[in-house]
């Protein structure tokens, strides 16, 4: 079933704390050095094989003695985000236009990392904290050097800092639900055929339920700019969604998404504050698809999902109207 209520889901990226003995602005240099190194020696000159390289040399060296200074700066790193930069690797070797598991992996990888970001603003962990603001300030240096992986590294984390902004934001106006990430089936149907990284349900002052299908974006690479709101579709009765949507896959997927709110309805789980959100609000909700473009300048979204004053209310009156 979906996260109902992610705060008890384990934190899988931020889980390890910080190095303690490299400062993020000195990552460009330690890495490149150490991927040229790699780049002579792995098998193959493309991304994962280099990368794969480089941290099974470096994390799991023949002689540790003989690792360069560098290298053993960048085993503090790879220690505490293997995890973040192998599933990043392979998101270079995934054709997620053309095949259905790639864009399935690609997206339970997504699910995670914004879930991690989420759980930073819900339980303010402070090694968790730190761990995730030295990736953030490492890769946007790695960036910074128009290195291909470390544009592809802050593109992700961009993303999911988005996606937990959104998340944050909606919870506190009403319940908001994202797929499992670590059931494939149910990353298939919500994200990937129907479009939903997260769900958002609200009753408006007539007391009818909405259920808002929402695609978060960030405006990577797009300089710093407000909320942009696109609604893709008009608001639609979820009892008769073949009205409006005619691909057969998208509106398996937006009906099977409407049975799972029935069935968390019925068992209490979408209520909110004093609302309470019933089956039959489901059955006689109306039903939108938006998609949100986020900035991801951290001056505007920080770390823990909060944002400049102001800016919380633009997006939830744009996100409403």
């Amino acid at each position: 079933m979906p996260s109902v209520d992610i705060a008890e889901r384990p934190i899988v990226y931020f889980g390890a704390a910080a190095p303690s003995d490299i400062a993020p602005g000195s990552v460009p240099d330690i890495w490149d050095r150490s991927w040229e190194i790699a780049l002579n020696e792995a098998p193959q000159r493309d991304l994962c094989s280099v990368l794969s390289q480089m941290i099974g040399k470096t994390l799991h060296p023949k002689d540790p003695a003989k690792l360069t200074p560098d290298e053993k700066a960048l085993q503090q790193m790879l220690r505490a985000y293997e995890a973040f930069f192998e599933d990043t690797a392979c998101l270079e070797d995934m054709d997620i236009r053309r095949n259905e598991e790639d864009k399935i992996e690609a997206a339970q990888f997504n699910q995670r990392l914004a879930q991690d970001f989420t759980l930073l603003g819900i339980r303010r962990d402070p090694q968790a904290m730190e761990a995730a603001e030295f990736l953030v300030e490492a890769t946007n240096a790695l960036a910074e050097t128009q290195m291909q992986f470390g544009r592809e590294c802050q593109r992700v984390l961009d993303g999911a800092r988005a996606q937990a902004a959104l998340y944050l934001t909606l919870g506190r106006q009403g319940c908001v639900l994202a797929p499992d990430p670590d059931d494939p089936g149910e990353v298939e149907t919500w994200d990937v055929h129907g479009g939903a990284d997260l769900v958002f349900l609200h009753k408006e002052a007539d007391g009818k339920c909405v259920i808002h299908l929402i695609d978060a974006k960030s405006q990577f690479g797009q300089g710093s700019g407000g909320f942009f709101i696109k609604n893709d579709s008009p608001r639609v009765e979820a009892s008769n969604l073949s009205a409006d949507e005619e691909n057969p896959q998208v509106l398996a997927a937006n009906q099977s998404i409407v049975g799972q709110l029935t069935a968390l309805a019925a068992r209490g789980k979408l209520d909110y504050g004093e609302v309470r959100i019933t089956k039959e609000d489901i059955k006689s909700a109306r039903l939108r698809k938006q998609t949100v473009y986020m900035p991801t300048d951290l001056e505007i979204i920080h770390l823990d999902g909060t944002m400049l004053p102001g800016c919380e209310q633009e997006l939830i009156a744009k996100i409403l109207q």
